[in-house]
């Protein structure tokens, strides 16, 4: 406990510290231009919006007992909303999507909290991509169980790495998470979403060829 509330205090204090940074230098130049101000501003915005999504995924973690309404959830539809999301993020490496959700279409659950979920395994597939690689997307069932795989060609999870993967604030390889603007929660948030749904998240890799993340359900 006292070592994720210092996680805590330092992914907010850490983009704090960098706006309060940025407006000191700024009040520190007797006539600050024009290019100046813009600057900081940018600053300050890149570093809200990271404070804001820190809050986001703290309260998803936090939200155990709200009550969770269930509806029919496409997922054909789910992935090809997010694949559009990151369409910038996909042509800037050359990836390419593939989705394969025939054989099993539908999920029941509460779809903002799917639509996180996912997006946050598939912009996880992008960010660690590699340059020309694929992502695939599949469904399948087998009586009433589902399965549902988001797989990529990517650099892969280290096998003494996968026990933690879904802790809070953990970090496969800190110094490449801070450069994509990671805090170490996408797949803590993913795991409390799934669980929630009375489902379940395993991940398998092999470095250097990429990873999977199989998620298991039983339809009602």
């Amino acid at each position: 406990r006292k070592q994720f509330s210092a996680n805590v205090a330092h992914e907010l204090k850490t983009p704090l510290a960098t706006m309060q940074a940025s407006v000191q230098v700024l009040r520190m130049d007797e006539a600050p231009t024009g290019e100046d101000c813009l600057k900081m501003l940018d600053v300050v915005e890149r570093n809200t919006a990271r404070l804001r999504a820190v809050i986001d995924d703290l309260m998803r973690l936090c939200d155990e007992q709200s009550q969770l309404e269930r509806e029919e959830v496409s997922l054909p539809k789910l992935f090809s909303d997010i694949f559009e999301e990151l369409i910038p993020e996909l042509e800037a490496k050359h990836i390419r999507a593939e989705i394969d959700c025939a054989q099993f279409p539908v999920v029941t659950g509460k779809e903002s909290l799917l639509y996180r979920a996912f997006f946050n395994l598939v912009e996880n597939a992008v960010k660690y991509g590699r340059e020309g690689g694929t992502i695939w997307v599949s469904s399948s069932c087998e009586g009433n169980a589902g399965t549902i795989r988001v797989r990529d060609t990517g650099i892969g999870i280290p096998p003494e790495e996968l026990p933690h993967i879904f802790e809070p604030f953990y970090r496969v390889n800190k110094s490449r998470s801070r450069k994509t603007g990671g805090a170490g929660l996408g797949l803590a948030v993913v795991k409390t979403i799934i669980e929630r749904h009375g489902w379940s998240i395993s991940a398998d890799s092999t470095p250097d060829i990429g990873a999977e993340f199989i998620i298991r359900l039983y339809r009602t």
